[in-house]
């Protein structure tokens, strides 16, 4: 006998899924703080004339820093194959998301030709409500994709039901009617948020699944397997409990609990935790009266979250540690977290997490890992102070003191 490598092992167990994933997925559909980054940007030109040289550079700056942000956004292969379209729409239309800019002094002779240096703020959001609206905002073709895992259980009768757990018996038939009605629901609140949510139940992807994989509440690995298989962003990870009451007769209660992970690495993106109570009558009359309400706020609830998350570009990134040994200045540890953040569009969020006399370690919400970081910001200038790298692994980035600024 010899053993299954672990990676073989993924693979039989998702295998099937995915390839129905490919099938079942089709085309389908996110974003307060303003987030505001610097490019400067030298552009040369052989025009002769010096007033339409200066013009004609600032057209070149303009677009250059374009490209660059939204090749950063949403990657080289989808920029070459919507080139078109986002020259057309996008940059064509800078001055809605660049609101400042500065020329410096133009340099050259009309024999040698001229050049100039332009200096630009942008802002992001503006820039990536432009391409969510002409449909470019993700790196792949197609909006995230979200699958749900939602269990329901009848706390009154004794009944529970998954989508993925068990087969479509006829004493569940009135969970899986619900369960249907609320797939339908989610997926309306997510797609006005530019969101694919699939109908699990409808493509019955649950005979798709192997038994180590359909167990009632699954752990958040396996809902991460699930997810990959899917090729889905997201999962939501939730429980419909239906219950009675307490001292109130035939009343009952629908609790509904919602959260969103990330399948790269099961982080939460949104939770939601919500009762509503039903009027006094048959049990499955007053549970249908009342859940298309539940169903409504709380989808509604989950997709804002998600949605947020997603504008604050927390969807695809993860938190690193960035330590500075020597320790820094009240005013040092604003100017670095401004600085960072200015320079490297893929930083979502940077904050203090541990402050010593010896040194001061911030949580930073990135995509780009340590190596990465370390590579596009070797040194951080701050005001009569340099940090040069030390080291960077697959956790941590560390800079230490230099010299002082001249």
């Amino acid at each position: 006998m010899f053993k299954l490598q672990p990676h073989i092992c993924f693979l039989r167990r998702v295998l099937p899924l995915a390839l129905y994933a490919i099938l079942a997925f089709g085309p389908a559909f996110a974003f307060a703080e303003v987030r505001v980054v610097e490019r400067v940007v030298e552009a040369q030109t052989s025009e002769k004339n010096s007033l339409a040289a200066k013009r004609t550079l600032v057209e070149l700056a303009t677009q250059s820093a374009s490209e660059g942000l939204i090749k950063e956004i949403i990657g080289d292969a989808k920029f070459a194959r919507s080139k078109t379209l986002i020259y057309s729409k996008i940059i064509k239309n800078a001055a809605k998301y660049i609101p400042y800019s500065k020329s410096g002094e133009l340099s050259g002779s009309a024999d040698a030709g001229y050049k100039m240096t332009t200096s630009f703020k942008v802002n992001l959001d503006d820039l990536q409500a432009m391409l969510l609206e002409q449909g470019l905002f993700y790196e792949s073709d197609g909006p995230p994709a979200v699958v749900p895992m939602v269990r329901f259980q009848d706390k009154v009768n004794g009944r529970k039901y998954a989508w993925w757990s068990e087969d479509l018996a006829s004493e569940r038939a009135f969970l899986v009617k619900q369960n249907n009605l609320f797939e339908d629901i989610l997926k309306t609140a997510f797609a006005k948020n530019y969101f694919y949510l699939t109908r699990a139940t409808r493509f019955n992807w649950g005979s798709f699944l192997t038994s180590d994989l359909r167990a009632f509440q699954l752990k958040v690995e396996d809902l991460q397997i699930l997810g990959q298989a899917a090729t889905a962003q997201m999962v939501i990870d939730g429980e419909v409990s239906l219950q009675k009451q307490k001292d109130r007769g035939t009343a009952y209660q629908i609790v509904v609990k919602l959260v969103a992970l990330q399948v790269l690495n099961g982080r939460m993106l949104g939770e939601v935790t919500r009762s509503f109570d039903t009027g006094n009558g048959p049990f499955e009359s007053m549970i249908e009266r009342k859940s298309k309400e539940a169903f409504e706020v709380a989808a509604q609830d989950l997709s804002a979250q998600v949605l947020d998350a997603w504008q604050k570009g927390s969807l695809g990134s993860s938190l690193y540690k960035l330590t500075v040994r020597g320790g820094l200045g009240l005013l040092q540890q604003e100017q670095l977290k401004e600085f960072v953040r200015s320079k490297l569009r893929e930083v979502k969020t940077i904050r203090e997490r541990l402050i010593s006399s010896e040194s001061i370690t911030y949580e930073v919400d990135t995509t780009l890992n340590p190596q990465d970081l370390s590579r596009k910001l070797p040194e951080i200038e701050l005001q009569e102070l340099k940090l040069v790298l030390e080291s960077a692994s697959e956790s941590e980035t560390i800079y230490r003191h230099s010299t002082r600024a001249q």
